[in-house]
């Protein structure tokens, strides 16, 4: 059996996860690639992991970010305090930022003290703690926290803090931290430090109680396994570690294939003559034709095409019929594959987009449609060849 060539260009979508993603969902950068080719991109794809899809106090051990393809597992640490207890494994929670009330209002109401996680806190007079201190908290919902030793209601994240880990399947390469914001980092704490894969790439500031900072990260260090979020030390040495997470911004860059849009093309006579066989490139005057396109499907009907060779596809001649359509329509293809694969001529399409149309045209098995194409292949293949 012979090898087929791939026929498809990568394609990158652009979402976000719940109300959040690369702002206006669509890619935030797109960048020549370094070699400088005008046929080739850098897609930068970005979705943004945020906790408002779980309830207050919910346990949080995975998240998923759909568009970029990742279903990744949390798993949270909890330092020892001063006096070598509590900790261990435990489950990360949600924390609603928007004013719980900590009044009681009767059997079942909720009391939370964490005030320096709420930008409103409770409302009734007398309040000892004077209501929630977290001015820049407003609108960020709920944010991730490591949960206090006590019960995490009313206290809400555990001052020696611990480590936040995201591990996942990050075989297809080129993911990367971005950003992140750090909510509630003490004075005294050394901030909320980003780690992938063992490396720090990044730390936030300790901008004290109720503070909220994003923290933007400098390169793109590929994630290959975990990345994670260090709150406090893991020593036992009175340093503060409370704080929250929020906005983890996960990004990827892919190299995708530009539709070029050129205005040259070299014609089929220019290319099956021999002298001028040294321009061809990617492909051979003795490949065969199935090599490259489809034969299969109700484009079987021409698979005696598919054993000739591009020079004998150059040299096809018409007729009448479905077949000698066929023959038109890939003695075209052929000319226009060598133009877009040379790169001293800016044709008008990329190999994969001759090859799918292409592909296209003779599944329909219609002489109008195989015409049509061959004529607009034609039309970019008598565009003027810059070569010799």
């Amino acid at each position: 059996m012979k090898n087929r060539l791939p026929k498809l260009l990568g394609t990158v979508v652009v979402g976000a996860l719940a109300a959040a993603g690369c702002s206006d969902g669509t890619p935030t950068g797109v960048q020549a690639v370094p070699d400088g080719s005008p046929r080739a991109a850098v897609i930068e794809t970005c979705e943004v992991i945020n906790f408002d899809q779980f309830g207050m106090g919910d346990a949080v051990t995975a998240v998923s970010l759909p568009t970029l393809g990742l279903d990744l597992t949390v798993t949270t640490t909890r330092w020892v305090n001063p006096g070598g207890f509590h900790g261990g494994i435990v489950s990360a929670r949600a924390f609603e930022t928007d004013g719980l009330d900590d009044d009681p209002a009767g059997p079942g109401s909720v009391v939370v003290e964490d005030d320096d996680l709420q930008w409103r806190g409770e409302e009734a007079p007398g309040e000892s703690d004077g209501g929630g201190e977290c001015a820049g908290c407003a609108g960020l919902g709920r944010v991730l926290v490591i949960p206090d030793q006590r019960d995490f209601i009313p206290w809400g994240d555990y001052v020696f803090g611990g480590s936040l880990s995201f591990s996942g399947d990050f075989s297809g390469g080129g993911y990367y931290l971005k950003s992140y914001v750090a909510v509630d980092v003490d004075a005294t704490s050394p901030g909320i430090k980003a780690i992938v894969d063992g490396v720090q790439v990044a730390q936030s500031t300790n901008l004290g109680n109720g503070s909220v900072h994003t923290v933007n990260v400098v390169g793109t260090t590929q994630i290959d396994s975990a990345f994670a979020f260090v709150l406090g030390t893991p020593a036992r040495d009175n340093t503060l570690g409370s704080g929250a997470i929020d906005g983890i911004q996960i990004c990827r860059q892919v190299e995708e294939q530009e539709e070029p849009g050129g205005d040259e093309g070299c014609t089929l006579g220019y290319w099956k003559q021999q002298h001028h066989h040294d321009s061809w490139t990617t492909y051979t005057p003795a490949q065969d034709l199935n090599t490259v396109f489809d034969f299969t499907g109700d484009a079987s009907a021409f698979a005696s095409l598919g054993d000739d060779s591009f020079l004998e596809a150059l040299n096809y001649k018409g007729g009448s019929g479905e077949l000698a359509a066929a023959r038109l329509l890939l003695k075209q293809a052929v000319a226009a594959l060598l133009n877009a694969a040379s790169p001293d001529v800016d044709y008008a399409l990329t190999t994969a987009q001759v090859v799918a149309q292409v592909d296209a045209a003779l599944d329909t098995r219609d002489r109008g449609t195989m015409l049509a194409l061959a004529g607009q292949l034609d039309a970019n293949n008598n565009a003027g060849c810059p070569l010799n």
